[in-house]
Parts: C-alpha cells; sequence; structure tokens
C-alpha cells in the first residue's frame, strides 16, 4: 500500500496536499492514513486536484452517463491516442470510476487551472469536435476534486486504474464488485511519467 501511495503522490497529488470533506469542515490534511484508509475502501475522500494558489497538476476527462458505454469508450481511446501519437505526450492513466471512464494526465510542474481547463477543452474541440456530448469534461468545480481510484464508491462497486486493453470489457457497467489487487494497481502506475513544461508548453 505504501508503494501504491507513493506512485499516486508521484504523479496525482500536491507536496502539501489538502483533503477536500465538505462545507461546513473545509480541507483537511490528505495524511498517509486518511489516504490509506481511502485505498482500503475504509473511507472515500473527495481530494482537491487545485491547490489554494489555483494550480493544478492533474487534468482529469471523464466519459460517462446513462447509456452510450461503448461510445463513451470510444471516445476515450480517441483521446488517448491523440494524446500520445498526435501530441507526443506521455501515456495517461485509465480508470473506471463506477459509473464512467475517466482520463487521468499527470503534468510533472502544476499550471495555473485556466491553463488546465484549457489544455482539456482543446483536446474535446480538437479530437471529438462530431462528439461533444460524449465527453463530459468537468466544469471548474468538478476538475477541482476527484476521488482518487482505487476506491469504493457510495453505489458499492469499487473504481480502479485499468489496462486500456481491459476497457471494452466494463462498458455496460465501469465498474468493479471487489477490491482491485494493490500489486497490480501499482503495476498500471508504475510506468507513467508526467508531462514535463517543455512538452505540456507545445
Amino acid at each position: 500500500m505504501h508503494k501504491l501511495i507513493s506512485e499516486l503522490k508521484r504523479l496525482y497529488l500536491f507536496d502539501e496536499q489538502q483533503q477536500y470533506v465538505d462545507a461546513e469542515d473545509g480541507a483537511l490534511p490528505l495524511t498517509p492514513a486518511v489516504l490509506a484508509r481511502h485505498l482500503a475502501g475504509e473511507q472515500t475522500v473527495a481530494v482537491r486536484l487545485v491547490s489554494e494558489q489555483g494550480l493544478a497538476r492533474t487534468l482529469l476527462l471523464e466519459f460517462g452517463g446513462k447509456g452510450g458505454g461503448e461510445a463513451h469508450w470510444s471516445a476515450l481511446c480517441t483521446i488517448a491516442n491523440a494524446v500520445q501519437h498526435e501530441l507526443d505526450l506521455p501515456a495517461p492513466a485509465v480508470s473506471i470510476s463506477g459509473t464512467a471512464f475517466q482520463l487521468w494526465l499527470s503534468l510533472a510542474t502544476p499550471v495555473p487551472l485556466a491553463q488546465a481547463q484549457q489544455f482539456v477543452q482543446l483536446l474535446r474541440s480538437t479530437f471529438l469536435p462530431a462528439s461533444t456530448d460524449i465527453l463530459a469534461v468537468a466544469p471548474p468545480a468538478y476538475v477541482e476534486q476527484a476521488a482518487l481510484p482505487p476506491c469504493l464508491q457510495a453505489a458499492g462497486k469499487w473504481a480502479a486504474f485499468i489496462h486500456p486493453s481491459m476497457g471494452a470489457a466494463f462498458v455496460d457497467e465501469p465498474g468493479l464488485d471487489m477490491p482491485p489487487p494493490p500489486a497490480a494497481q501499482l503495476g498500471f502506475l508504475e510506468s507513467l511519467r508526467s508531462i514535463n513544461p517543455a512538452q505540456f508548453a507545445q
């Protein structure tokens, strides 16, 4: 579990990460103990993906909604392939959230939230011009927080990172009934690299 937490921090979290709880409690520190309980399915928390300074280093795209599982998966594959082959950027992580497919892009250096949102919007308009209704690009409030996989969702399904070749198996139900093995989750993340500043600028 410690190695999995280290990989999640390397790719998606800030040094002093805050965990969003609710409007009453505000933001509380995302300690290793809290993150471990989250990954074990004991306490699911929404992690703020934007720092107090308005910087983001995780770009999260969600493909989901009622029906259209195959179309959602196809749209994710289109964006994922474009990121790697058209833009020559590192491969993103792919996950299932219990209700949708998700694409996780990691930035080595945080950028202002407006730049992150603009980049995501350009991905949609450039590579999915005829299918903009399929890609549920999150508004600012959504981009700022998300439950990091693997975790247990309220509906009882597990969110998890998956190998891109497995996506078609989840078009009818993008979630797991059982918790995924931590070693397998670690394996999906270890080979991933963050987008460096020069690559993002280009």
